[in-house]
């Protein structure tokens, strides 16, 4: 049993469980009344082209070379560094794709629409009802699959999300109350609209004249119905998310909805079978078997930790880390 497993959402970033697909990354947290999905593209990043080579770097080498034959190693490391450091010596800056957000519309978080457009730093517990039973979140390391199951008001609930690389979409399936998708990137967007009756788009372009970027998602089966730029879904649905750039794409726009028309046609069901059978073989590559303590692996993850932080053995934990 190679997985994660918690009973409570995560606190913060850091205890958020990660998918990906080398390209497109989530980091869930797996709330219940409001849960964030943390998405990353690999290619937004702020700035255009620079050429940041230093243009000392040639001339400076013989002198770099005498001073180092002298054993000026310390008068030779500073030129080397006034001579060889980048042009300007800072890197563009990487920027989060956007927050894909579920709202329960049944029993709402006690956070307004307005209150989201920033949620970092923000403790997800803090809007879990007290009623809420069952509660697990848990990664599957070898089918990159992740899920949240609890009950609310009577209610079963479960959240299944994988994000697959032969479709390149974010893909989740979800039971229980109705619920609302927002799309959040702080203050910092172009714009947000509504493609369809089913599609939410939120595109623009990261600071100093860097990429243009697109998130969009889509339910593909499911009641749906569109209000400004929010889904307002019933609780049973699946749905797909799509980011692109324009590193990769003339029109990212375009091309994320490409990508959403692809998963749609092809269908949930579909899109997990084609998933597993990319993921599984990759981490199943190689693999460490210790023996493990089945009381041990029923505990969850972060109770195990404590525990072999305070000297106790948990071979499989080992096995679970290795993977």
């Amino acid at each position: 049993m190679i997985q994660l497993h918690y009973t409570a959402p995560a606190a913060n970033w850091n205890e958020a469980l990660p998918l990906g697909n080398g390209r497109l990354g989530a980091m869930i947290f797996g709330g219940v009344t409001l849960d964030r999905i943390q998405l990353n593209e690999d290619s937004v990043w702020s700035g255009g082209f620079n050429n940041r080579i230093n243009p000392s770097a040639q001339e400076q080498m013989p002198r770099i070379r005498e001073l180092i034959a002298a054993g000026q190693i310390a008068e030779a490391e500073q030129l080397a560094l006034r001579a060889f450091a980048g042009t300007p010596d800072g890197q563009r800056h990487y920027e989060p794709l956007a927050d894909l957000l579920l709202v329960d519309t049944q029993c709402p978080p006690g956070i307004s629409v307005q209150d989201m457009r920033n949620l970092n730093g923000v403790d997800m517990r803090r809007c879990d009802p007290d009623d809420v039973q069952g509660y697990r979140r848990e990664l599957s390391l070898m089918a990159g699959v992740h899920t949240v199951s609890y009950a609310l008001q009577g209610t079963k609930h479960c959240r299944e999300a994988f994000i697959s690389y032969p479709a390149q979409v974010l893909c989740l399936r979800t039971t229980g109350h109705p619920f609302e998708v927002l799309l959040r990137r702080n203050r910092h967007i172009g714009c947000m609209y509504a493609a369809d009756e089913r599609t939410i788009v939120l595109a623009g372009q990261a600071a100093n004249g860097g990429v243009a970027y697109c998130c969009a998602v889509r339910i593909i089966r499911g009641s749906v119905k569109v209000i400004g730029a929010s889904l307002l879904c019933e609780g049973d649905a699946d749905l797909v998310c799509a980011g692109t750039t324009s590193f990769r794409y003339d029109d990212p726009v375009a091309a994320a909805l490409s990508l959403l028309d692809k998963a749609q046609a092809a269908g949930y069901d579909h899109l997990k079978e084609e998933h597993l059978r990319d993921f599984a073989p990759i981490m199943d590559r190689c693999a460490l078997r210790l023996p493990a303590d089945p009381d041990c692996q029923a505990l969850p993850t972060d109770e195990r930790l404590r525990r072999v932080a305070q000297g106790q053995a948990d071979l499989g934990l080992i096995n679970n880390y290795f993977q």
